[in-house]
């Protein structure tokens, strides 16, 4: 605590300390450090800490710590963490830096607080925050991405028992942890980031918690355990999550968060296992004005932000993609109409299909519709690199314990799917897809940075519901993630209110999540960002979402 200033001021600067850190209490002023160039100190200074429990003072002419809250001992000083309980069983261990020296280098926290049943993250004071950009903001990462002196598991303990721990960071990672990020723990995935949907697909790990609602909303993946930590916890600022089809989007959708995919040119993430993702490293946030602009503008690549300053002059609608549920269908048509207004320009409405019929390419067949010819393509390419990627994986392992790895029935059916497209099969939808993705910039978008596509989401499945079997469920299809997915754009998904349902489990009306898709053109995120916070300030509108059963205070 730094020394020369009156009684006011000290009050003032523990009263601040408090309210901004979730770590610092009471209990911590029971010994005071100050540095001063004093040698002595006023007595009412002396009694003012007195009255704060404060047993000793010392006094030092050098500032040798930081601000914040330590634990002294015969070792030397050390920095405090609180443990909070995973309630939400969102994360598969808690992870914290070896030293506040070796910040590159994590270790496994295993520790338990007084009554809890769960695992116990041990989230680190803010206020011991350096000056770097995202210094003192808490991360949770999923757990494909590797992280330097920590086990990865791929959400499989196969995967797990095959890899000690790594000597090297995902990229993703790294650059968190060199803007001064702090990583609190793992988070659960889906097995090697696949389609895991509900309880009865998870085997190796628990099922994670969605905290919405009547708490039995599904949490869909496969960056579970992120979208479930950020909506649950206030001690979590940021998740990081990959996606390939849809993987932070659609739980972004379910629990009511801000979840965004960025541009992507479809090259891989350095140090990250292949097989949990093909597509770039993609990120959570819960608070949108204090989470994702400052996480954003700092952590997301040259290559996505080259337009910092963005206005579209069409907005988009596409007709097929119509809401299912009027109430939904309202919130969005109202938000959509306010954000016209906002930006004094046309919403336009489309039909996907009728468009595809009136310009698509010559070498399309011509009774082949947009949804017919685009189909298989995702399924194909994904489950033929997801089958080739582990090849490594299930070889190592039989080597090293002489027997066949445990994958979950989703995962089995994905690699039996995968192993039998053949070369051609795969090129040809590679093929459609770069057909995909001409035609979609082309004559959807219009070819430029002018046009956003608007498309209103919810999801209000149960986590404990029966689904068939892998073999007999439909995987193919197109949704409105994949043009985002395909054609390497921005995609955004934020939440615009909430509206109200009878529930199964609880027996009476609860409140559920309306969120809102914004796919952009390359290259503009971090406009594509700064343009919804800025509508979201002028408007009045909240600029972040609250933890816990209700997205907002409100709802329609």
């Amino acid at each position: 605590m730094p020394h020369g200033f009156g009684c006011d001021q000290i009050r003032e600067l523990i009263a601040q300390y408090q309210q901004d850190d979730d770590v610092m209490a009471s209990s911590f002023l029971t010994t005071i450090l100050l540095v001063t160039t004093d040698r002595t100190l006023h007595d009412d200074v002396i009694q003012l800490l007195k009255s704060l429990g404060c047993k000793a003072i010392y006094l030092l002419t050098q500032p040798l710590v930081p601000k914040g809250p330590f634990f002294y001992s015969s070792e030397g000083i050390f920095r405090a963490a609180r443990l909070y309980a995973d309630t939400e069983e969102a994360f598969t261990l808690s992870t914290s830096a070896v030293s506040s020296k070796e910040y590159n280098r994590y270790q496994t926290v295993n520790a338990s607080a007084y009554g809890a049943t769960t695992l116990c993250i041990a989230v680190p004071s803010r206020l011991y925050a350096t000056t770097k950009p995202l210094a003192g903001m808490r991360v949770a990462v999923k757990d494909v991405f590797h992280l330097n002196g920590v086990r990865t598991t791929c959400g499989n303990r196969a995967y797990g028992k095959l890899c000690g721990p790594w000597d090297v960071s995902s990229a993703a990672v790294q650059k968190v942890l060199d803007l001064g990020g702090i990583v609190v723990g793992k988070t659960k995935t889906a097995e090697f980031a696949g389609s895991q949907e509900v309880i009865g697909d998870w085997a190796d790990y628990s099922y994670a918690f969605n905290a919405r609602a009547d708490g039995y909303i599904r949490c869909t993946g496969s960056s579970t355990g992120s979208a479930s930590a950020v909506t649950a916890y206030s001690w979590v600022d940021i998740g990081l999550g990959s996606d390939a089809g849809g993987s932070v989007r659609d739980p972004a959708v379910a629990h009511g968060i801000y979840g965004f995919r960025p541009s992507h040119d479809g090259s891989l993430e350095r140090n990250t296992p292949a097989l949990c993702d093909s597509k770039g490293p993609h990120t959570w946030a819960e608070i949108y004005g204090l989470g994702m602009i400052d996480f954003g503008q700092h952590w997301l690549d040259a290559c996505h932000t080259r337009t910092q300053t963005f206005r579209p002059l069409r907005l988009l609608v596409i007709n097929e993609y119509a809401s299912d549920r009027d109430d939904v269908q309202k919130i969005f048509d109202a938000f959509v109409s306010k954000l016209s207004k906002w930006l004094d320009v046309k919403t336009t409405s489309i039909s996907l299909e009728s468009m595809w019929q009136s310009t698509k390419p010559d070498s399309v067949p011509a009774a082949e519709s947009f949804a017919a010819y685009f189909s298989r393509c995702f399924m194909e390419v994904l489950a033929s690199d997801y089958w080739s990627s582990t090849a490594r994986f299930r070889d190592d392992y039989k080597q090293q314990f002489g027997a066949t790895p445990y994958v979950c029935k989703v995962t089995q059916w994905l690699w039996d799917f995968g192993s039998s497209i053949t070369t051609d099969q795969r090129q040809q939808a590679i093929t459609r897809v770069g057909v995909h993705n001409a035609w979609f910039n082309q004559q959807v978008l219009g070819g430029g940075d002018e046009c956003i596509l608007l498309i209103p989401r919810y999801d209000l499945n149960y986590r404990d519901e029966y689904l068939p079997p892998p073999e007999q469920r439909e995987f193919f299809g197109f949704d409105s993630n994949l043009h985002a997915t395909f054609a390497g754009l921005p995609h955004l998904i934020m939440p615009i209110g909430q509206s109200t349902f009878n529930s199964v489990i609880s027996h009476r009306e609860e409140v559920f999540p309306v969120s809102m898709g914004i796919i952009g053109s390359k290259g503009t995120d971090i406009g594509l960002l700064r343009m919804v916070e800025d509508f979201l300030i002028s408007t009045g509108l909240p600029t972040g979402v609250l933890t816990g059963k209700t997205a907002f205070l409100y709802h329609e």
